[in-house]
């Protein structure tokens, strides 16, 4: 199959350094090493992190499928994508920040719409809207759980300036269970600022931007408890990576968390009130690491490797 990513808008489009991107990037590969004939088209390349193919600047003539990156790549894509391709949007995100809600569904029923969690099926579904669930996968083997902590339990955080990841409740937690706990963090340096990087500077033990595999992996094995505090996302990736490590996950009730998919209040996690800072503080105390092999369980079997998500992918791309 030829596959084509598409990123064509001029504002909202491109490769940028963020989950986001990567898991576009990481997606195209694991599909070329399938044996697929894949690329991603774009005027504007910024991703840094894993060395990828040059994206293309147009749609090649031969595609079979493309599939829209954002909500505002769809309108582009489908202006300039062969007549014979079959079009899809994997909405990863409710990326209303880019057009307003109705857009947003008027957009979902001009191509067939994937999503990356269950939290964004139901939201579409709401609003009248099918979807299917498609996972991008987890590198699962490149998360080790080295079982290295001792002394004072330690709380990691993801820390950014964006205010779908509510950088005032880090500083509340952190505050509500003062030194009872110590902290650590990272974050992607261009969502950082003064007032993230002084807190962390203050409070965190470790605190590290722009972190590699190397680093995340060493932070996380540091975390006793893993505390996520988005309320806006697709599949969130972070507590997915504590969990493999071996951290305790402590996750807020936001249906669009981005964390349903697999964590279950006492049975592989531990939920809070979203926003609430003494509920969060209740469950880091309430949290242990005997949920922790199940978590990891769930993970595998149910949100899976990248390949066996990119066969979901491509099974689901055939159907139509």
């Amino acid at each position: 199959m030829r596959l084509a990513f598409c990123c064509q808008h001029p504002y909202w489009g491109g490769l940028s350094p963020g989950g986001g991107s990567r898991t576009i990037v990481m997606s195209a590969k694991t599909l070329r090493e399938m044996g697929h004939e894949v690329c991603i088209v774009t005027q504007s390349d910024k991703y840094k992190w894993d060395k990828h193919p040059k994206p293309l600047k147009h749609i090649p003539a031969d595609t079979d499928v493309c599939i829209a990156c954002s909500v505002s790549d769809i309108d582009p894509m489908l202006k300039k994508m062969p007549s014979s391709a079959k079009p899809f949007w994997w909405c990863r995100l409710i990326e209303n920040h880019q057009m307003p809600k109705a857009k947003i569904i008027k957009r979902a029923g001009m191509v067939r719409t994937l999503v990356n969690s269950e939290g964004l099926q139901s939201w579409f579904k709401r609003h009248d809207v099918e979807t299917t669930v498609a996972y991008q996968g987890v590198d699962v083997e490149a998360w080790q759980d080295e079982i290295v902590r001792s002394g004072k339990k330690i709380v990691g955080f993801l820390v950014s300036s964006k205010e779908r990841k509510h950088f005032d409740m880090v500083e509340k937690i952190v505050k509500k269970c003062g030194d009872e706990y110590d902290y650590v963090g990272y974050g992607a340096g261009v969502d950082q600022s003064g007032r993230t990087a002084g807190f962390a500077g203050r409070n965190f033990i470790y605190f590290k931007t722009d972190p590699k595999h190397t680093d995340l992996v060493r932070l996380y094995n540091l975390c006793y408890t893993w505390v996520a505090t988005s309320t806006k996302e697709g599949l969130h990736n972070c507590p997915i990576e504590a969990a493999l490590c071996g951290c305790a996950v402590v996750y807020p009730d936001a249906p669009l968390a981005g964390c349903g998919d697999h964590c279950i209040d006492g049975e592989t996690a531990w939920e809070y009130e979203s926003l609430n800072a003494e509920s969060a503080r209740d469950a880091i105390q309430k949290a242990d690491r005997s949920r922790v092999e199940a978590h990891k369980t769930l993970i595998k079997t149910k949100i899976g490797s990248r390949k066996q998500a990119m066969t979901h992918l491509l099974e689901v791309l055939n159907a139509d």
